[in-house]
C-alpha cells in the first residue's frame, strides 16, 4: 500500500510541475496578444510581452519545488525503485539485454562470433600446416573470449557435429552448417560447447547461437578461438573480405 501511495504522489507532483512551468510558458505567449486579455491586466504588467517579476519568480519557485517534490519521493521508493501497477520493481526483475550481433548487408558475411573484450581476427587462409606445409589452413581463426556465443551465420541445416576427443589434434567440437538455398557449407572447429538441444539435422536461423568459443582439438592450452570456413560450392574460400566487422574486434591484414 506504501509503494502505491508513493506511486500516487509522484504522479501529483510531475503533473504539479508540468502544469506550473506550462502556465509559466502559456502566460509569456499570452501576454504577447493584448487582444486575449483585457487592457487593464495587460497594463498591470510593466510591459506588454514580459512577465512581472511578482509573477515570474512564483512560477519559478512553483517549479522548483514540484522537481524536488519528486526527488524526494524517488527516494523513499523501496530501492530507489520503479513502481508499477504490480508493486515495486526491483533490479534483480530486469532482465539483461541481449545481445544481437551486427545487421548483415547484402553479399556478406555475418560476423559468427560475439565480439567481447579479446577479439581479433587473423589473416590466415591459405597458411601453411603439416610437416613440410603438406596442407593450407582451409579456414580464419576469429579469437574471443572463453565462452563467448557463436552465431549461425546464415539459416540453414547443421549437417554433421564434431565432438571432442580430448586429443590435441583434430576439428575438437564444432558443427557443419549447411546453406542449401545457395550450396555454401560453412564449418566451425574447436568449440567448447555445442548449444543445448542441437542435433544433426536441425534447421537453424541465421544469429541462432550455436556454441560457445572455446580450444579444442588442435588449438593450444589457452588459444581461445573458432576456426571457421567458408565452402561455396564444397570449395574453401578466404571469408575475409566478405565477413562484417564489428567496431570492438581487430582484423590483421596481410
Amino acid at each position: 500500500m506504501g509503494s502505491l501511495s508513493s506511486y500516487t504522489s509522484l504522479k501529483f507532483v510531475v503533473v504539479a510541475a508540468e502544469s506550473t512551468c506550462a502556465l509559466f510558458m502559456g502566460s509569456q505567449r499570452r501576454m504577447t496578444d493584448p487582444h486575449r486579455f483585457p487592457h487593464d491586466i495587460v497594463a498591470a504588467e510593466s510591459r506588454p510581452g514580459q512577465m512581472s517579476r511578482r509573477r515570474l519568480l512564483a512560477a519559478g519557485l512553483g517549479a522548483a519545488a514540484g522537481l524536488f517534490a519528486v526527488e524526494r519521493v524517488v527516494a523513499a521508493l523501496p530501492n530507489g525503485g520503479i513502481v508499477t501497477a504490480a508493486g515495486p520493481l526491483q533490479s534483480s526483475e530486469l532482465a539483461p539485454a541481449e545481445r544481437m550481433p551486427p545487421p548483415v548487408p547484402d553479399g556478406h558475411i555475418m560476423f559468427p562470433v560475439d565480439a567481447q573484450e579479446s577479439c581479433w581476427v587473423s589473416d590466415n587462409f591459405g597458411d601453411c600446416r603439416g610437416s613440410g606445409c603438406s596442407r593450407s589452413h582451409e579456414g580464419l581463426d576469429i579469437s574471443g573470449s572463453r565462452g563467448a556465443d557463436i552465431f549461425a551465420v546464415v539459416t540453414g541445416r547443421l549437417t554433421k557435429q564434431y565432438v571432442d576427443s580430448g586429443k590435441t589434434y583434430g576439428a575438437g567440437n564444432g558443427w557443419t552448417l549447411q546453406d542449401e538455398e545457395n550450396n555454401v557449407t560453412y564449418k566451425y572447429f574447436h568449440m567448447a560447447t555445442h548449444a543445448e538441444g542441437l542435433a544433426v539435422g536441425d534447421i537453424v536461423t541465421q544469429g541462432d547461437v550455436i556454441g560457445t568459443v572455446g580450444n579444442t582439438g588442435t588449438s593450444g592450452d589457452s588459444n581461445f578461438h573458432l576456426h571457421f570456413e567458408y565452402r561455396p560450392n564444397g570449395v574453401a574460400q578466404d571469408p575475409l573480405p566478405l565477413l562484417v566487422r564489428p567496431d570492438n574486434c581487430t582484423f590483421y591484414v596481410g
